[in-house]
């Protein structure tokens, strides 16, 4: 028995069936989480749920059954109906970790942690320890959500306003984890990777950067640390050239977020992110040009006060420009519209509304989308619900508006088309809402700027990011909507 398409569907109905006997611990919302361990021919070896014994995740008590059934998982496919956790206390080794140190070298998961705090962390852990990730079909993952409704949107509503939990990157001084985490090789990974660090800790941040190129980026960071009232510290040893249409310098930008920033004299070539400089929290990802180090509390510590001596002779080197504080101010809905209307060719004489809108009926213009996109998209939006910000919003003194509701299509047919904020409906599609808000355009004829996926199952989530022509299917740049250029000409 091999793994076809077929028997990769009859694996995953048997893990929510699995699922569905789950025990839970509490009064509290807990998922109903199935695991089941196949061998390189589609074989059952093991069936776990979560609660199966007491406070026990599915991943774990399957693993368990393994060591005592005497069963090597090395090489083996697990199909898990949610993805693998990251944080179980202070005690306990995440599932995440547990996979890893398993030897699994596939992983199937039915759906993302709802909890925007979570998601996509557990996947992008593994993924770059090279376990391969691959996701319930698209119909099966539905019926999956759909099946515990309630479970999902009591989940979220639980974890409102809950911390983020605490990056595998961070130090062992505070996790049970006993394997130090690789880097990615890839400048996406470790944007991704630097991302989820900076947002899963706590304490000062300090940035020994050259150019500020990668700060939109990581905009987000900067954010929650600001709304945390956390110190954030950069070094600039180059000056950034703006480019497109970003015209503003990013280190203006990055002090009108509370970020302090020296320039230094002489350029640098060290480049360090360093989260609780001088605590045993302490931890770093080290950039040289050939590869990337983790460096962390305790293993590292002694290299770790380098960095921060080092740091510190470079600040008290000139005067700080200092951060500033920020305020929020919410944008009229009409004045996005007329920016649209005015910034769009094509929607110069648009009706344009908001509206409800069912995901499921959405069809993307895009065919590919980055799980570092998406992961941003999530920090964003667990930063926007646990600090109450408006869907249409500027913050003080920044060109870049936030717009939380995407930009979508009706053709004359009826068909609905992504056009602006892919990963945003896909990242809400992953936590598991059925319908999302959405600025609606009506389209009187089908001058679409590329042609759009049929469905879901045709878009592609990659590590990495592909050229906008490669993104698209039969792109005409002439039909492209500026609606990023429209949304920066909004005025507070």
């Amino acid at each position: 028995m091999s793994l076809t398409q077929e028997r990769i569907g009859e694996l995953c109905r048997a893990a929510i069936d699995e699922a569905k006997a789950s025990v839970p611990e509490d009064d509290r919302p807990h998922p109903f989480v199935g695991a089941v361990l196949v061998d390189s021919e589609g074989t059952v070896l093991l069936k776990a749920h979560r609660g199966e014994q007491p406070k026990c995740h599915a991943e774990f008590r399957l693993l368990e059954k393994a060591r005592e059934q005497g069963i090597d998982p090395r090489g083996c496919t697990l199909f898990v109906t949610l993805e693998p956790c990251i944080k179980r206390g202070r005690t306990k080794i995440p599932c995440a970790v547990r996979i890893l140190e398993a030897g699994i070298a596939k992983v199937y998961i039915g759906t993302l942690d709802p909890d925007p705090n979570i998601t996509g962390r557990g996947t992008m852990y593994l993924t770059y320890e090279g376990v391969s990730i691959e996701h319930f079909p698209s119909d099966i993952a539905a019926d999956l959500r759909e099946t515990s409704r309630q479970f999902f949107d009591r989940f979220r509503a639980a974890h409102f306003w809950d911390p983020p939990a605490q990056s595998l990157y961070g130090a062992t001084s505070s996790s049970p984890t006993t394997t130090k985490p690789l880097l990615a090789s890839t400048r996406e990974g470790l944007l991704y990777q630097t991302l989820d660090l900076m947002i899963g800790s706590e304490g000062p941040i300090w940035i020994a950067a050259g150019d500020l190129s990668w700060f939109r980026e990581l905009q987000v960071a900067f954010l929650a640390a600001s709304l945390k009232k956390r110190e954030v510290r950069v070094l600039r040893s180059h000056p950034s050239t703006p480019t497109g249409t970003d015209l503003i310098d990013p280190a203006t930008i990055a002090t009108r977020l509370g970020a302090s920033i020296v320039e230094l004299a002489t350029p640098g070539k060290i480049r360090f992110t360093l989260i609780g400089p001088k605590t045993d929290a302490a931890a770093s990802v080290f950039v040289e040009r050939s590869h990337a180090e983790l460096l962390r509390m305790p293993e590292d510590e002694r290299i770790l006060e380098i960095l921060a001596e080092w740091f510190e002779r470079g600040w008290n080197s000139s005067h700080p420009i200092p951060g500033q504080s920020f305020s929020v101010h919410e944008i009229d809905v009409a004045h996005v519209f007329s920016a649209l209307r005015t910034g769009v060719v094509q929607y110069k004489n648009a009706k344009i509304h908001l509206e409800e809108v069912i995901i499921e009926s959405l069809r993307p213009a895009t065919h590919a989308l980055e799980t570092f996109k998406l992961f941003r998209i999530n920090q964003f939006v667990a930063l926007r619900q646990r600090y109450n910000l408006p869907d249409f919003a500027r913050l003080e003194g920044l060109p870049w508006p936030l717009i939380g509701p995407p930009v979508v299509e009706r053709l004359p047919d009826g068909a609905m088309v992504i056009i602006d904020g892919t990963h945003r409906v896909y990242s809400a599609r992953a936590r598991g809402a059925v319908s999302i808000p959405a600025i609606v355009v009506e389209n009187p004829n089908f001058d679409l700027p590329s042609q759009p996926a049929s469905g879901w199952d045709h878009v592609e989530i990659l590590a990495h990011k592909l050229p906008r022509e490669r993104r698209y299917k039969k792109f005409n740049p002439s039909l492209f909507r500026p609606i990023r250029a429209a949304f920066e000409s909004l005025d507070v």
